[in-house]
């Protein structure tokens, strides 16, 4: 789990911020929104996992 983490920071690290800003379509989320969304999924399900 730990290299997935690590994995996402590096894509995601290297990014410029004109490209965390950009959409797949008009109207869609952001780069950097699917990103967060993404990470909170998984905290989610980590807590989940040890409640």
């Amino acid at each position: 789990m730990t290299d997935t983490v690590e994995a996402r920071r590096t894509l995601l690290g290297g990014l410029h911020s004109s490209a965390l800003a950009r959409t797949y379509r008009p109207g869609a989320r952001r780069v950097g929104q699917l990103a967060q969304h993404a990470a909170q999924g998984h905290r989610h399900g980590l807590n989940c996992a040890t409640a």
